[in-house]
C-alpha cells in the first residue's frame, strides 16, 4: 500500500511526507489485525 498526493506535494514538505508515511503504517497495522481481508461484491442479475 502506498499513499501519495495527486501532484506529489509531499516532496515539497517533509512534514507532509512524514504524516503520509505514518498514516500508511497505521493502515498497515490495522489491516494486519484483521483475520481476513474484507471484500465487497456487487452484482445484478436479470432473467426472463
Amino acid at each position: 500500500m502506498s499513499l501519495s498526493t495527486t501532484r506529489n506535494l509531499e516532496e515539497l514538505d517533509p512534514r507532509l511526507e512524514r504524516d503520509i508515511r505514518a498514516e500508511e503504517q497505521s493502515l498497515k497495522d490495522d489491516i494486519d489485525k484483521l483475520p481476513v481481508f474484507p471484500v465487497a461484491v456487487l452484482g445484478i442479475s436479470y432473467t426472463f
